[in-house]
């Protein structure tokens, strides 16, 4: 993956409005990462990973509620997924001591997680609902897990 910004494409819609939205934000939070300057950098870095990791955490959250809902049969799998992408954005922040060092890591992993996580594996859940038929409906993401 070149060391650009990433772009949404509706490709990457798993055609809930909420998660698809979510996701777009993730997308933007990446982006941010790749568009900091040196000047702010330290401040600026700081604020973006607890930002990235505090939605990755709200909008995993979301989506394992949804596929609960939904029945989907790979959800313990998924949200192990989900805890492992959390530990390393953890680890990485905990363990990175160069901010410059830490960046880079960061927009690797970032996109690395946020492209690949989506097209490779939120996209069996869209698969899923088309081959069960299931209706789309975001009401399932407020029920409590």
């Amino acid at each position: 993956m070149p060391n650009t910004k990433v772009t949404w494409d509706e490709n990457y819609s798993i055609g809930v409005p909420k998660i698809d939205d979510q996701h777009k934000e993730l997308f933007a939070l990446v982006n941010r990462l790749y568009a900091i300057k040196d000047d702010n950098f330290k401040e600026e870095m700081r604020d973006i990973l607890y930002k990235f990791r505090k939605y990755m955490i709200e909008h995993f959250e979301d989506e394992e509620k949804y596929m609960k809902g939904i029945g989907f049969p790979d959800l313990v799998n998924h949200m192990q997924m989900h805890k492992n992408i959390v530990d390393n954005i953890t680890e990485i922040m905990q363990h990175s001591s160069n901010m410059k060092i830490l960046k880079v890591k960061l927009q690797i992993m970032a996109k690395k997680v946020v492209v690949g996580h989506i097209k490779d594996e939120d996209m069996k859940i869209k698969l899923y609902m088309a081959k069960n038929d299931i209706e789309i409906t975001e009401k399932i993401i407020d029920i409590p897990i």
